[in-house]
């Protein structure tokens, strides 16, 4: 957890807009509804939606825009609706009345019903140490990730995070993962931003969310069917534009310029070259900004006076 000493809160203001960023644009598609090559960098994305936007859907496109529509006007006059769930459930309505799942419209399809059935995974010594650098990797993303989401809504929420304990229920977390076979899990921006708009505060609305899942993954997989994909996006497009701490931004422009220019750089190596390099370029460009700065103040401070000496009888 000392690791996070780097991770200053320039480097996690410019991160955090930068992952927005990067979320937004990857729900255009879904939201456009063409299909594009997944890209961890911004502008192959971009030039893929460009390229592809002559097959956009308008059906698609309009039932996008009017959930977000909804869902803005929703949290202006209402900030507490479930207004996510009334989406879900208005979207899926109007695709199964109208037939738009055969006019183009992209759904969610069929969801395999049923849990996991845990068993310990069958792993042997040489396996392990072939998947122990991807798995140090995942590690530092991960942790990267969660600590990042987690201190932008710490500041806020103005509570503490500690990062040990992060670490801790990561580990846990995954442990239980790979008893299900699941995926390696972390703090997601975009499952963190759409958990904050829908008014999530405590740890309990992860027990309530995991309950609900495995409810559905029970029984309720038909009534997703219907669920367009464009709604899906409209919830993730609305929910990350709260990510981007822009008080913050103002604050660096205002009081710390090197800190903004640290942001700034984070920013635009996220954008530029993925989550993975623009995290470590912008915390190890801090922490060289932070040695730099205790040298500084370290040195010791030369007068330049004048030669006058006193002879005393």
């Amino acid at each position: 957890a000392r690791l996070t000493r780097w991770l200053t809160r320039p480097v996690l203001t410019g991160f955090t807009a930068a992952a927005a960023v990067m979320i937004a644009a990857s729900q255009l598609a879904p939201l456009m509804g063409v299909h594009v090559p997944r890209s961890p960098e911004l502008l192959p994305l971009l030039r893929s939606l460009a390229l592809a936007s002559p097959r956009l859907d308008l059906t698609t496109l309009g039932l996008g825009l009017a959930g977000v529509a909804l869902l803005v006007a929703l949290k202006r006059r209402w900030p507490r609706f479930p207004r996510a769930l009334l989406l879900v459930a208005l979207s899926s309505v109007v695709v199964f009345a109208f037939g738009l799942s055969s006019s183009g419209v992209a759904v969610v399809g069929e969801i395999p019903a049923g849990l996991p059935t845990p068993s310990l995974p069958a792993l042997s010594l040489t396996d392990a140490l072939a998947l122990a650098p991807s798995a140090a990797i995942l590690w530092l993303v991960g942790f990267s990730e969660a600590t990042s989401i987690g201190a932008h809504f710490a500041r806020k929420h103005d509570y503490a995070l500690t990062p040990r304990r992060e670490l801790i229920a990561l580990g846990m977390a995954n442990l239980a993962a790979g008893v299900f076979q699941g995926y390696p899990v972390t703090g997601g921006f975009a499952r963190s931003a759409v958990h904050d708009a829908a008014g999530a505060r405590t740890t309990r609305a992860g027990l309530v969310t995991a309950a609900l899942v495995a409810l559905t993954l029970a029984w309720l997989t038909p009534l997703l069917r219907d669920l367009p994909m464009t709604a899906l996006a409209a919830i993730i497009l609305t929910a990350v534009a709260g990510l981007v701490d822009v008080a913050e931004i103002r604050r660096l422009r205002a009081h710390d310029h090197a800190g903004l220019g640290l942001t700034l750089l984070t920013f635009a190596a996220t954008l530029g070259l993925g989550i993975v390099w623009g995290l470590l370029l912008g915390a190890g460009v801090g922490a060289l900004m932070s040695l730099v700065r205790r040298s500084a103040r370290k040195a010791p401070r030369t007068s330049h006076r004048g030669d006058c000496s006193v002879s005393r009888p």
